[in-house]
């Protein structure tokens, strides 16, 4: 963990000396953009327990700072906030000072055939939604997770081949808190363009979760056939295919499911953007062994009433079938928000929300309402814009 760290300061360090000094005349943009966000947020249940529930408050401050650099064939961009959590109404003492880093970097040959991509992440936090897409566990345990993602992309013309290496480390701040885990995965993918509206393709992944406590290592493999398709106002994203996974305990049978993916996203709509999103998969990382063929489906919908007013609306729903017991758990969230630019540099936002899940399993239940708003005052320097910064925050 300390290692990845590390590599990761110095990555930044390298970057911000970058920035600092005279580049070449093929610079097409450098900035710098300090920021500074207010949040705060109600939840109706914070623990999300089905009864006795406990109303609290988050108060969250978060100065950060975000540098980019691009030129003709290169790209990088560094981002960090210092969050720091504070929390009323609870009987305990929960607050904490939480981090989030994040570094991308890419860069192409003369021939623009090979292209070379980082990504690296660094996450410290409660929230136990960022550990998987399709997680199905909640708690308030403060843990770090640091993501390592290099890629290498080579260009054929119609067709392209990409080989992907994913490292990613879990670390609970308590040990009786959760448990710790490191997860390595490589990636190969071939894509062939048919012509300018679609493309084939054929995806394989292999990799292997390894606990420190009493969960069940485990290896898995997947592969997937995909299709992509650009219309003149949408892009279709999809796959399927079949992940076999093998876990080291041998009271755990191993397992074969189908899992697929699809994803729409509206292209040049005035004014509005539409995302949906639907996966079938087993999630990742499981406590206790409880891993479940998931059934995720999400919609996004952000439409610019004026130009300075923007309204969203997010919906989700989950199904989640345990492999190893009875349990079925349906999660739901409705969320609409709303965010005003006072000025170039100062925007308000809020929204309002519903989860609920109905489970099979009487202490999984849970209903939380939940209202947040934030504050955040952003003033880039230079001559780019943010590129990592969450849109929600410009």
């Amino acid at each position: 963990m300390h290692r990845k760290v590390i590599l990761a300061l110095l990555l930044t360090l390298g970057a911000a000396w970058v920035w600092g000094t005279q580049v070449s005349a093929d610079t097409i943009r450098k900035s710098i953009t300090p920021h500074l966000i207010f949040d705060a947020q109600y939840d109706s249940n914070f623990y999300k327990t089905p009864t006795e529930e406990t109303g609290a408050w988050t108060y969250i401050i978060r100065p950060g700072l975000e540098a980019e650099i691009e030129t003709e064939k290169s790209q990088a961009a560094v981002y960090y906030t210092l969050d720091g959590y504070s929390y009323g109404r609870l009987d305990e003492d929960l607050d904490f000072i939480g981090h989030n880093f994040k570094l991308k970097a890419s860069t192409r040959t003369r021939s623009d055939r090979l292209h070379l991509n980082l990504r690296e992440t660094y996450l410290r936090t409660r929230d136990p939604a960022e550990l998987d897409y399709l997680n199905n566990y909640v708690s308030t345990y403060e843990y770090s997770i640091n993501r390592f993602d290099p890629e290498i992309i080579y260009d054929l013309g119609r067709s392209t081949i990409r080989i992907a290496y994913g490292n990613v480390l879990i670390d609970y701040k308590e040990a009786d808190s959760g448990t710790d885990s490191v997860e390595n995965r490589g990636a190969a993918e071939w894509r062939y363009l048919f012509n300018r509206a679609n493309a084939f393709g054929l995806n394989y992944q292999y990799w292997t979760v390894d606990y420190d406590g009493p969960e069940s290592d485990y290896d898995s493999q997947q592969a997937k056939v995909i299709y992509e398709r650009q219309g003149k106002r949408l892009k279709l994203d999809t796959g399927a295919g079949w992940q076999g996974r093998k876990f080291d305990e041998a009271g755990l049978d191993d397992t074969t499911n189908f899992v697929w993916d699809i994803s729409l996203r509206t292209k040049d709509l005035k004014n509005t953007d539409i995302i949906f999103r639907a996966d079938g998969n087993l999630n990742n990382w499981g406590i206790g062994s409880g891993y479940y063929d998931a059934t995720k489906l999400a919609l996004t919908v952000r439409h610019d009433f004026v130009r300075d007013l923007r309204g969203g609306i997010y919906c989700s729903f989950q199904n989640s079938d345990y492999e190893l017991t009875d349990r079925d758990d349906d999660t739901w969230n409705l969320e609409a928000s709303l965010g005003y630019t006072i000025t170039r540099w100062l925007a308000v936002s809020g929204a309002l929300g519903i989860e609920t899940r109905d489970s099979s399993l009487d202490a999984a239940d849970y209903d939380n309402f939940y209202g947040i708003a934030m504050f955040s005052l952003i003033y880039p320097i230079g001559t780019g814009s943010p590129v990592i910064l969450p849109s929600h925050y410009n």
